[in-house]
């Protein structure tokens, strides 16, 4: 719940203080931003099982082929 109030809340303190200072805001946010992106490079990790299992790469790559989706088109332009 905090973090739907926090979405909210945020972005109204942004504009308060944004046009007073302008500078500082935006510097705020780089450093917050660098933060937040040091911390995600530490304690993240990999959640998709594609990178570990061969057969899912395959599968996701044959996914990505669009010519079942060409076909697709095609039977509904053949049905009207």
């Amino acid at each position: 719940m905090m973090i739907n109030i926090a979405v909210v809340i945020g972005p109204i303190i942004g504009a308060l203080v944004f046009n007073n200072y302008t500078s500082q805001t935006l510097l705020a946010i780089v450093l917050a931003d660098l933060l937040l992106l040091i911390l995600l490079t530490k304690f993240g990790h990999e959640t998709a099982p594609m990178a570990l299992d061969k057969e899912l790469r395959k599968a996701q790559r044959e996914k990505k082929n669009w010519h079942g989706f060409n076909r697709a088109i095609t039977q509904l332009q053949t049905d009207f």
